[in-house]
């Protein structure tokens, strides 16, 4: 038992507040408050009857007090310090939760994209099947034989997609040309992969690389894009699209809704660079 303080009770009093900086204040209030009642109560020295006397002080025949630190907590303390452990607990579990909660979610999404990669890459090994023959829609990425005669003017550039290329950025669009086949019943969107801003602008130099006649391409079928929401929406009266979405491309160019869309390798692309890199002068 610690002593924390002696003499008569006003004297006690003085010494107890004045150690506030090492009591819990809520203490400081009980033990004052007890010593003041007995004081006004029963004057200052005289001392109360033994059996009103608090098991934590005692007063001595002279009118002295000694007053020690074994008091009982009030109940408010108690209840502040159940306060306090409670949110010290919640102030731990969070963090352990959401780190839980992080490795739970990373464990589901790489499942998903494994699975989704299983997916894509038997439907790209499978057999190429001519798309005219299917009656019904096919699953994305699924490969097939298209053919027939591109047309040109009607072509639709998607982008900006800026591309990096030998450490420089280089501007270009997503090329996506109608293909009609007097076989077929119904057209099909191709997209032909990245071709540079030059394209769109200067005809001369998208005239070298525009096929003439009928073509047969082998390609696998997409869907439209899921733009963020950073995206700008597409405008087809301005002719601006930004992202594919292939019922409203097929609409701005008189094209059946249902329209299909079949991508095929970035040949363009590679084309424009084997040409650049013959005709450069440091080759």
């Amino acid at each position: 038992m610690q002593r924390v303080a002696r003499g008569t009770v006003r004297e006690c009093v003085v010494q107890i507040r004045s150690q506030s900086n090492r009591l819990n204040p809520d203490v400081i209030s009980s033990w004052t408050s007890t010593l003041e009642a007995a004081c006004s109560t029963s004057g200052r020295n005289t001392v109360p009857s033994a059996t009103s006397n608090p098991p934590s002080w005692r007063c001595l025949h002279t009118g002295s007090c000694y007053f020690s630190s074994s008091t009982v907590v009030p109940k408010s303390a108690g209840k502040n310090q159940g306060s306090s452990s409670s949110s010290a607990a919640f102030v731990f579990a969070l963090p352990c939760l959401f780190t839980a909660f992080l490795g739970t979610w990373q464990i589901v999404r790489r499942q998903s994209k494994v699975e989704l990669v299983e997916a894509r890459t038997a439907a790209l090994q499978g057999a190429g099947v001519e798309l005219n023959e299917l009656s019904v829609k096919p699953a994305e990425f699924t490969r097939v034989h298209i053919q027939g005669e591109f047309d040109h003017e009607s072509s639709i550039y998607v982008g900006p997609r800026p591309r990096s290329s030998m450490g420089s950025a280089t501007n270009g669009f997503m090329l996506v040309t109608p293909l009609h086949s007097d076989e077929w019943n119904r057209p099909v969107l191709v997209n032909r992969g990245w071709v540079p801003s030059t394209w769109r602008s200067d005809t001369q130099f998208r005239q070298q690389w525009e096929t003439s006649g009928t073509v047969s391409l082998e390609a696998v079928t997409r869907v439209s894009e899921d733009p963020s929401s950073f995206v700008p929406q597409n405008n087809s009266k301005t002719g601006e699209w930004f992202w594919i979405d292939i019922p409203a491309m097929a609409t701005a160019l008189g094209l059946p809704a249902d329209t299909p869309l079949a991508e095929v390798g970035c040949n363009i692309c590679l084309c424009i660079i084997a040409k650049v890199l013959v005709q450069s002068p440091f080759r």
